[in-house]
């Protein structure tokens, strides 16, 4: 009897996350997949069990680093207004730094899949609305916002929307200087 082949699967899941983050859902291929792996298509469906688990468990993953990792910004003592401009800064330096101008992966998936699969959809909307829990968070732990969550929900909605904007522009090359004074405007109504 053959011995299965051993691997990591968190590297795997890590290089399939960008092999779809690069190609988008259509545009990748399972042959994409395994040259990116290195992995034989009966490992890959051993472990994720099709191309949509695979891709879903990559939107996962890009959630639980990438998206947090960011989000990490917005802890801390100081007013939510310098919070939110430490995320955003911290978005703008990471891109621009490193010259990666594939977006946002989660924007990706809005515009690649959200309205194609009912399963993708329902994902990338639960992960829409914990980020804007999480922005609602951050702006009533000031003591206006307290008073009013209809205020603080209708900003924290202006302020996602001002992310999602702000990585799309990334991709679409827009320069940085630009990014920065329209963020800015969107921060100074905190």
């Amino acid at each position: 009897m053959a011995r299965q082949r051993e691997f990591d699967k968190n590297i795997a899941l890590e290089r399939i996350k960008n092999t779809f983050w690069r190609l988008g859902y259509v545009g990748t291929s399972i042959s994409d997949l395994e040259e990116a792996t290195g992995l034989k298509k009966q490992s890959l469906y051993r472990v994720f069990k099709s191309k949509k688990q695979m891709y879903l468990a990559a939107l996962n993953d890009y959630e639980s680093v990438e998206i947090n990792d960011a989000f990490n910004r917005l802890d801390g003592p100081e007013p939510a207004q310098l919070k939110f401009k430490r995320m955003f800064d911290y978005v703008i330096d990471s891109v621009f730094s490193s010259k990666d101008k594939r977006g946002c992966f989660f924007c990706n998936a809005i515009a690649d899949q959200s309205q194609l699969d009912v399963e993708i959809g329902a994902f990338i909307k639960s992960c829409y609305e914990r980020i804007l829990n999480r922005f609602v968070k951050t702006l009533e732990a000031e003591l206006p916002y307290k008073k009013d969550q209809n205020s603080s929900f209708k900003k924290a909605s202006q302020i996602l929307m001002s992310y999602i904007g702000l990585r799309l522009m990334i991709k679409a090359d827009v320069n940085s200087d630009r990014l920065m004074q329209s963020i800015d405007l969107a921060i100074q109504t905190i």
